[in-house]
């Protein structure tokens, strides 16, 4: 499985590539891409929800 770590904004730009596929293709659940899939939208997330951090 080719995942990697977003480090910047390359790495987020190649993530978003990579998870537009499966948009395409929904990948069957349980399957190598459904998990990979979940991998990329897990990073793409990441970065984002720490930017728009709220402290109650």
């Amino acid at each position: 499985m080719d995942i990697r770590s977003i480090r910047d904004e390359f790495d987020y730009d190649w993530a978003l590539t990579e998870i537009a596929r499966h948009f395409e293709r929904e990948p069957a659940p349980g399957t190598a891409d459904a998990a990979r899939f979940d991998a990329l939208a897990a990073l793409i997330e990441a970065p984002d929800a720490a930017s728009h951090h709220i402290d109650a």
